[in-house]
Order: structure tokens, then sequence, then C-alpha cells
């Protein structure tokens, strides 16, 4: 007895019991410390980080980030443009709070803040859609003009926003159309465009693989925006559909399309139906499948898998949401589907159920990794939209057909929440109206495995198609110990906003030959595959590490 408790004793003295800490790795990825570090396979979320409020007039009591997006070029690469939720007073002056955000340091974070004056009489970018365009820049189509019971936008009184309609108690939208510039100016510059055709709140822009901007909803009609050259200035081009939409609206708010390695969109259900277009060949003209066994999926989440060259490409999933039967709510969901979009008919475009979650969720983030994984974060389990008891704070990670849990967040983020990847392979998670942080970084299991990483020594800047040149690329890097590099993996920059991100994208790249410290590959096959851009160049070995990624622009 004695002996027991005395060895007892020697195990607690000396630490965790074997097996929950393994070796400190040693090479180039040691940590600055001769501390053991404890390995795991969940994750590790750094200390939560709260927005510095100075430099706004007058400083609001917290910031949302409810609109986040990460900076592909200029003086700020690599850092988030964000801005918040819009006003609820009356105000002469339409103003928009923004700022930029460095969650690089550990503990700490940097941020400029910026106020945005907005036209008389037009509204804000609050429920705006955005996405990057080829030439690096921000591209912001639509928000909000009308607040219920508070902002009159053009002073008048009447209650609208200069088309004579009454939206009292109802949002409405706007026609504002905005390119940020991250590389002119010390904060980088807001360029207005031309007016929308249409008033929209909620609505999705999508970059095309022609590099024009596609933005769509709530109403049935899209509109296409071609950049000139410069990508500051341009043209709209207003298009409907050529045919009757089944169900009672045709998109909905935040229309789930996707631009498909095929080279057309694809929207992902709303109403009792999925869609497919090919704008290019046949304007207005769309395609209609089947959405799934429910008549409508609310706040759903909807992600394009990661195309591998020789594999099944154009496959979308649908990851939980709301679920309704006519006008009744059958709850949320741990449901996930998914539909191999490219496919030109049934049943091979059939939407197929996959291992359900382990939670229920809606307003859920989904957000692709560099190792070929999606990882959800955030949302509630019930149809409040507080959020009431019901947050998910326990990530899931899908990867290799199953979903597991990984390591709690201490936030809440719920409705109106943000999440995307970073360029070190860490992911932000922020936003959410009962947040309680501002900001969180999580490290995904394969940075916490303890297993090696490769660092890229050199890499090209610059990238083209394939079917272009067969011009090989390389990428140098450290050796390793352990550990070889099997893939190229592009990564798009995030641009999300109310849990919904329609333009991320994974590109494997065709790698032709690898040695111990360099990798030769081939460029993306067409835009269809990666739209003209900035991307993520990340190195990912066998073992699914990913490297610090290398920005690369693909023309």
């Amino acid at each position: 007895m004695r002996i027991s408790l005395f060895l007892s004793l020697l195990l607690v003295l000396a630490g965790p019991a074997w097996g929950q800490v393994r070796p400190t790795p040693g090479g180039p990825f040691a940590p600055p410390t001769t501390a053991p570090i404890e390995f795991d396979d969940a994750g590790r979320w750094d200390p939560p980080l709260m927005h510095d409020l100075n430099g706004f007039d007058p400083e609001p009591d917290k910031f949302n980030s409810v609109h986040l997006s990460l900076i592909p070029k200029g003086p700020h690469r690599g850092k988030l443009l964000v801005w918040d939720a819009g006003h609820t007073q009356a105000t002469p002056e339409w103003k928009q709070r923004w700022a930029i955000v460095d969650v690089s340091q550990t503990g700490n974070g940097v941020y400029t803040n910026g106020e945005l004056l907005l036209p008389t009489g037009y509204g804000d970018l609050f429920c705006a859609g955005h996405a990057w365009t080829g030439d690096g820049n921000l591209f912001v189509a639509g928000g909000t003009s009308v607040y219920p019971g508070g902002l009159d936008p053009d002073g008048d009184g009447d209650g609208d926003n200069g088309d004579g309609a009454d939206h009292q108690g109802h949002f409405h939208g706007n026609k504002l159309t905005y390119v940020y510039d991250p590389s002119s100016g010390a904060m980088g510059t807001w360029i207005r465009l031309p007016d929308l055709q249409a008033n929209r709140w909620y609505p999705t822009v999508t970059l095309l693989a022609n590099g024009q901007m596609f933005v769509t909803g709530p109403k049935p009609t899209y509109e296409v925006f071609t950049l000139d050259t410069g990508g500051l200035s341009g043209s709209w081009q207003m298009n409907g559909p050529s045919q009757q939409f089944p169900g009672p609206a045709a998109f909905s708010i935040y229309p789930r399309v996707h631009q498909l390695f095929s080279g057309e969109q694809f929207c992902s259900g709303m109403w009792s139906f999925a869609a497919k277009l090919d704008h290019a060949a046949a304007p207005g003209s769309w395609t209609f499948t089947d959405a799934s066994q429910f008549d409508y999926k609310n706040y759903v989440t909807s992600v394009l898998l990661p195309n591998v060259p020789g594999s099944v490409q154009d496959r979308v999933m649908l990851i939980g949401g709301e679920a309704f039967i006519g006008l009744t709510s059958q709850g949320v969901l741990e449901d996930v589907e998914v539909c191999n979009a490219g496919e030109s008919s049934a049943p091979a475009w059939d939407w197929t159920p996959m291992p359900p979650m382990k939670r229920k969720r809606q307003h859920a983030n989904g957000t692709l990794l560099p190792d070929g994984s999606v990882l959800v974060i955030g949302g509630r389990s019930n149809t409040l939209f507080d959020g009431r008891g019901a947050a998910a704070r326990v990530p899931e990670l899908f990867k290799d057909n199953s979903w597991r849990d990984l390591a709690p967040q201490r936030s809440d983020r719920t409705y109106h929440s943000t999440a995307l990847l970073l360029p070190d392979g860490k992911v932000v998670s922020a936003g959410g109206d009962t947040s309680k942080f501002d900001y969180e970084v999580f490290s995904p299991p394969y940075l916490t495995s303890g297993l090696p990483r490769p660092e890229i020594v050199s890499a090209p800047t610059l990238l083209e198609y394939s079917g272009r040149t067969s011009a090989l690329y390389t990428v140098e890097f450290e050796k390793m110990a352990g550990a070889a590099v099997e893939q190229v993996v592009l990564m798009a920059p995030g641009s999300v906003t109310h849990h919904t991100d329609y333009s991320q994208r994974y590109v494997a790249l065709p790698v032709r030959h690898v040695t111990e410290t360099s990798v030769h590959f081939l460029g993306p096959e067409s835009t269809g595959w990666a739209p003209p851009g900035f991307y993520m160049l990340f190195l990912v070995t066998g073992d699914g590490v990913p490297s610090v990624s290398k920005w690369v622009r693909v023309l």
C-alpha cells in the first residue's frame, strides 16, 4: 500500500501520464522553449482577443466582425479587413465602422480603425455581399438602407429610401457597390462603383471563372459586373431567369452560389430545388435539380469540397440548417448531404446523405483546410436567434468520411458569426451576436499533433494555367526527418459574412516530381479550377501537415 502511494506521488510530480505527452520534435520546428509540450488531436485555441475600439467616433460598446476578409495583397497582406453591424439610430450621416486587424501575434491583436462616409440616401454596407476580385481587391455589393424603427436614409421623413415604398418595420436593401483596394493608401482605399440595378439585401457575390463578379439574391434576377483593366471601375449586366423558378422564392437571402470547376455556376438549394447555370454560354438559363427531402433549408452551411486531380469534381456539401416541410419547421439538423453538382442529369446529381455531425447546427461556419478537411465552427441547435443555451462551442472536423469533436472555444459563435483560414494554417473565428470575445484563433489538429511541418524556402509568385503552358514550377523547402511533402495546394483567401463564403476554394495542383528539398508541379488546370486571382500556396505532407503558406497570383 505504501509502495503504491509512493509511486503515485512520483507520477504526479513527474507530470502528465505517459501517452499524453510526446517527445518535443527537433529540427527547425522545435519550439523556443525547453519545457515539455502537450500534443493532441483536438487542436488548440489561443487566448481570445477583444477589439480595441480606440479611433471610432463615437466609440461603440463593442465591435462585431459581421464581415471578415483576408487581405491578399499590399502592405496589409495576411491581415483581416472587418466591418461591423450598421447603425440603428437616426444620424445625419451614414458611416460604416471598419478596421484592419492583425491576429498573428498570440495573445495580442493589432487594430487600425476607420470610418467610411457613405453617400446620403443610400444606406450602409451591413448585410452586403463580397468576394475578392482577380486583381486582389474586395468587391462589395448591396447592404442595408432601412432599419426597422431606425434610420430614414434620405431624411425626408417618409420611411423609405427614395423608391416610394413603405418599409416601416422591415429591413430593406440598397444599390451600393464598392471596391476596396488594399494596396492604396495607409489603410487601403474604398472606391464607389456604379450602382446595382436592383436593391439587394443579403446578396451573394461570387467570383466567376472569367473574372466577372456574379451578384444575386434575394430577387430572382442576377447581375454580373465586368471589371475594367486595373479592377477599379466597370459596368453591370442584369439577367433575369429565362424560365419560371419553382418554389415561393427563387433565391432567398445569401443564395448559396458556387463557381464550379466545370465553369458553371451552382445554387445549392433554397426552396425545394438546386439550380445550375452556365452564364458565359447561356445567360439566365438555369437547369433545376432536386435539393433534398425537405422543401426548404434555412441558414444551412454550403461548401464546395476540395478538388483532387483524377477524382470526382464539383462536389457540394450542405451542412445542418433548419429544415421545413411546407411552412412547418422540422427543427435544426445534424444532417449532411453531398451533390455531384457537375453531373448533367439525375440520378448522378442527386443529393446523397453523408455521415451526420455529432450535434445539430445552423448559422455554423464551414472552413476548408489545406489538408482537405472541412472545419465546422459555431452555430446553434435551436431556432432562437439569440442562441440561448444552444450555442455549439465544440467544433467538428470532417475528414476520412467521418466527424470528430475538437477543442471547445470560449465564445458563442451564432448568428452573424464568421471564420476563415489564415496564411499560417490557423483559423480565426469572429463575430456572432452573443459572442463574449471578438476574435479567437484556432490551431487545427495538424498543428498540434507534433508531426514535422514543411518550411518553404522559396516559391514562385506567379502561376499560369497548365492548359496554356506545360512549364513546371518549383517550391524549395527545408529537409525534414520522418516526413515527405506530397501535395501542393492553393487556398483562396476567405471573404465571409453571416457564415457564408461561397468563393472559398481548395485547389490541388498536379505534382510531377518530389525530392527531399523540392517539389515540382504544374499550374492549375483551368480558370474553372482556379479563377484568376491571389491564393495561398501550401505544401502538405503525407501526414496532412501544411506549411506556412506563400502568396501567389494565378493569371
